[in-house]
């Protein structure tokens, strides 16, 4: 990790995707698909996601939407 990197918890991104926390944790005991790469805190099992791996996950899963008139 980098001294000043910010960091996600599974909560955190969970929040952000609009998805419960079980369903990142579903997704992450599947391989991780579909998720951003994360990281495993040494004899824990607290996972982070780095804020911009995950600012670039969603830019890359945004839909693109009609304006609404």
């Amino acid at each position: 990790m980098q001294k000043n990197e910010h960091y996600l918890t599974v909560g955190e991104l969970a929040s952000l995707a609009r998805v419960s926390a079980r369903t990142i944790y579903n997704r992450l005991s599947a391989g991780g698909l579909g998720l951003p790469p994360s990281t495993k805190l040494p004899k824990s099992r607290r996972v982070l996601f780095r804020a911009s791996d995950v600012e670039s996950w969603i830019n890359q899963h945004k839909e693109s939407v009609a304006p609404i008139r």
